[in-house]
């Protein structure tokens, strides 16, 4: 089996998963959901907060600050972006 072959049908079995979610209304996408991350604001702070972050695969969408993701969950606007590896990026979601 080539190279090409086997990455791609890596890439199909990783798409298949994930959350199916609208983005900005119009495109399908595949999304991570993860609520109630503890965050904490610094090294001293004793106190730390939850939120929920939604990460993207990159193939599939270039998201950014301010759009609308609808899930069968609930609808969110993106954050700040929180991390960006090449291949899936997460966001903050209000």
């Amino acid at each position: 089996m080539s190279f090409g072959k086997a990455f791609s049908r890596m890439d199909a079995a990783i798409f298949k998963r994930g959350d199916d979610a609208i983005y900005n209304g119009t495109t399908p996408v595949k999304v991570f959901i993860d609520k109630g991350v503890e965050v904490f604001n610094s090294f001293e702070s004793a106190a730390s907060k939850h939120r929920t972050e939604i990460a993207f695969y990159l193939a599939e969408v270039q998201p950014v600050k301010g759009a609308i993701v609808q899930t069968d969950d609930g609808t969110y606007t993106l954050g700040d972006r929180i991390e960006n590896d090449g291949s899936i990026i997460r966001f903050e979601a209000k």
